[in-house]
């Protein structure tokens, strides 16, 4: 979110008309009061001011930060950045679609994480609704449930149901077990 939000800002500085260097430093100016100076991005900011202000180029600064960051999205944000440098393009149009895109992608993501949330919570209720009906009809009615344990015939149609249940429960906890 930081780095969607470090992207907006930028892409508005350099549609304002500044220049790469100084819609950097409005960034980090910007994020820096709405984050603090020790959240992520304005510490890397900071950093690649820094860089900047020892003549590297914002392309390099760029690049080093998404390597250094792990971000997927700041690596091609960096490969995009230089492409569009070299070639003259609009960079605030380009910024600005690029996070444009990276927000759409973490609303993806994040409606894809409480579907899957949903999913469990339903996953754990289901699993639990065997239990507690078996539960309910031994103390509400002991006797009708006794047949179940005392005889062969429900002896085995007992374990038969647990045995379904365990697979049930095994294959539930398979599906909603999704790694983003």
């Amino acid at each position: 979110m930081q780095f969607k939000d470090f992207l907006h800002s930028l892409s508005a500085s350099m549609r304002a008309g500044y220049a790469v260097e100084n819609a950097f430093y409005e960034a980090y100016q910007e994020l820096a009061e709405l984050y603090g100076k020790n959240a992520f991005i304005p510490k890397e900011l900071a950093r690649m001011l820094h860089q900047m202000k020892l003549n590297r180029p914002a392309e390099e600064v760029l690049e080093e930060f998404g390597k250094r960051s792990g971000l997927e999205d700041a690596k091609n944000f960096a490969g995009i950045f230089k492409a569009a440098k070299r070639s003259s393009g609009n960079l605030s149009t380009i910024m600005s679609n690029t996070a444009e895109t990276i927000g759409k992608k973490l609303e993806t993501q994040r409606e894809i994480q409480v579907l899957v949330q949903e999913k469990r919570y339903e996953q754990k209720v289901m699993n639990l609704m065997p239990l507690a009906i078996i539960l309910y009809l031994r103390l509400g009615n002991g006797e009708f449930m006794e047949i179940l344990y005392t005889s062969l015939t429900g002896k085995v149609l007992m374990t038969i149901c647990l045995l379904i249940y365990l697979v049930a429960y095994c294959m539930a906890e398979k599906i909603v077990n999704i790694k983003m």
